[in-house]
């Protein structure tokens, strides 16, 4: 199974501990390294781009 996450999801997880969306990261193994999961987490430049630049915006 392969998953897409919007920005948000990436940003309110970070900023709201205990927050349903912190709890998707986790569960995907966001937080730990060695987690393997049988789900792929999809993910791009371009993503990565808009998480870093609403992450500069919310400092």
């Amino acid at each position: 199974m392969r998953i897409f996450f919007d920005t948000n999801i990436y940003i309110i997880g970070q900023l709201f501990p205990g927050s349903a969306e912190e709890k998707l990261l986790k569960v995907l193994g966001f937080y730990n390294q060695n987690y393997s999961s049988t789900i792929q987490v999809i993910i791009s430049q371009e993503l990565i781009d808009q998480i870093l630049r609403v992450a500069k915006r919310l400092r």
